[in-house]
């Protein structure tokens, strides 16, 4: 048994250990690689000590996905649960893999940075930003000051946005532009130092994009859709929801008035092969009129509302301030 006393960082860095990578390289028995027919993503079970696949455990680079709890664990937990090792054990055989890894030249760590590298989805060619006029600055720092600051957006949860390519920063002003995951902008809002944002819809001549963040489940399905107002309130609703966002998109409908965002969700939540096929769909628009009357078209979809405030934006401001 480890007779070693772990730091708070160490603890926190086995926790995000790549766990389909590790049990790649150190228990290719215990993984199988599957291909979702609807989203055509790569997905990963455990095979049990039976050597069949358990479809009740999806296993995820962040850890594993639970499907009786509906909880999502983390490679410490994978190892005590299914290698029956104790705490200080599996924290030791993480970071020793995750120190061999790292002399090879492979980081096997999940742990999110100030500034992410850029992934395939946050890397927009400039010939897709040219047509509506907009070039992406070198970096993010005004929008991440300008979000955190002001909106009471986490740092996490910016940088996060940011490495998926959702969230970007304009580079003649320094304005924040809200993406699609294809790299399409959506809309702009200006970061004036008076904290009144003012807001540029851009493509809204096409009424088959909205702006959406999401965590899909290990298979890359989702299980929970909410369709929020504004930009801000999808952001604010997924910080919100805390661990219990696995499975779930949060969309912004850019406006009360842009109903046929809802209408293109139930279509694609009837097809087969799209990730939402069967999701449960909430609207969870603000608690005023406006909101109230929205959401009274469709009565046959549930409902919810903000328990502090008018608006998820405003909570998570309230909450955070």
């Amino acid at each position: 048994m480890s007779a070693r006393h772990f730091t708070n960082e160490e603890k926190d860095k086995a926790r995000a250990a790549n766990l389909v990578q590790m049990l790649k390289d150190c228990y290719p028995d215990e993984i199988s690689e599957r291909k979702n027919d609807k989203s055509n993503r790569d997905f990963w079970l455990r095979i049990g000590a039976d050597g069949e696949e358990d479809w009740n455990t999806f296993l995820h680079e962040n850890g594993y996905y639970d499907q009786k709890e509906g909880k999502l664990h983390n490679a410490v937990d994978y190892l005590m649960n299914f290698h029956g090792m104790s705490f200080p054990d599996a924290v030791e055989e993480l970071l020793q893999y995750q120190d061999n890894a790292t002399g090879s030249g492979t980081d096997q760590s999940n742990s999110i940075v100030s500034e992410p590298q850029k992934t395939d989805a946050a890397a927009v060619s400039q010939k897709q930003v040219e047509p509506i006029g907009l070039v992406k600055a070198k970096d993010n720092q005004k929008v991440i000051t300008y979000l955190c600051q002001t909106r009471k957006i986490p740092s996490e949860m910016i940088n996060r946005l940011i490495d998926e390519g959702l969230i970007w920063q304009e580079a003649e002003h320094g304005n924040v532009v809200f993406s699609t995951k294809d790299g399409i902008p959506i809309v702009m809002y200006s970061v004036d130092v008076d904290g009144k944002p003012h807001k540029r819809s851009l493509n809204a001549d096409s009424k088959q994009r909205y702006w959406h963040c999401e965590e899909p489940l290990p298979n890359g399905n989702i299980s929970e859709v909410y369709v929020t107002e504004s930009v801000f309130d999808a952001i604010s609703f997924f910080e919100l929801s805390g661990e219990q966002r696995c499975g779930y998109m949060c969309v912004s409908m850019g406006g009360v008035d842009n109903t046929w965002v809802i209408d293109n969700l139930l279509e694609r939540l009837k097809d087969p092969h799209d990730q939402l096929y069967d999701a449960h769909m909430t609207i969870a628009t603000h608690n005023d009129e406006a909101g109230n009357t929205c959401a009274s078209k469709y009565l046959d979809i549930s409902r919810i509302v903000p328990d502090i405030g008018r608006s998820w934006s405003e909570m998570l401001w309230r909450l955070l301030r």
